[in-house]
């Protein structure tokens, strides 16, 4: 597995929750950099630019005080190859995207910080164009890299 240079960054502000009865929706920021010189396309299953990585198991979350995980719903889905283009998200070299993701509501407790980091694997991921990935290379996920991805830590505190 390699690491393929992307880098995948939780926005690293503190956020601040109030005590709620109630599980605490968070939202995390992410940005997607790509340090390196070439245009890349990734398939976006698994990463936090799925639209379902909010229950995925791409984030976790653990007390940050005694590093207890925090039990987060998660599902596994099957997909169907060829993947669509929809699925595909082209990023060029040295730039960067952006997205939030609302992860599930949690049970946070008031007092408490809490550790939130992204990990997975990219599943594909093209040193090309988007345009220029093939039906084959869909279908086949070919000529494509994979690797491991992990982000920074960051620390949400429930007042």
């Amino acid at each position: 597995m390699e690491s393929l240079g992307l880098q995948v960054i939780l926005a690293p502000q503190l956020i601040t929750l109030p005590p709620s009865p109630q599980p605490s929706a968070v939202s995390v920021g992410v940005t997607l950099h790509n340090p390196v010189n070439t245009t890349v396309t990734l398939l976006k299953w698994g990463t936090p630019f799925d639209p379902r990585a909010n229950i995925l198991g791409v984030f976790a979350v653990a007390d940050a005080g005694n590093g207890e995980s925090i039990p987060m719903d998660t599902i596994q889905i099957s997909r169907k190859l060829p993947a669509s283009p929809d699925d595909l998200l082209q990023l060029p070299a040295k730039t960067s995207l952006d997205t939030v993701v609302q992860l599930p509501p949690l049970p946070l407790v008031s007092g408490h910080e809490y550790s939130i980091s992204a990990q997975g694997i990219w599943h594909a991921v093209w040193e090309s164009q988007l345009k220029d990935v093939t039906p084959s290379q869909l279908e086949q996920l070919s000529d494509a890299k994979r690797g491991e991805f992990s982000s920074n830590t960051i620390i949400v505190k429930v007042e």
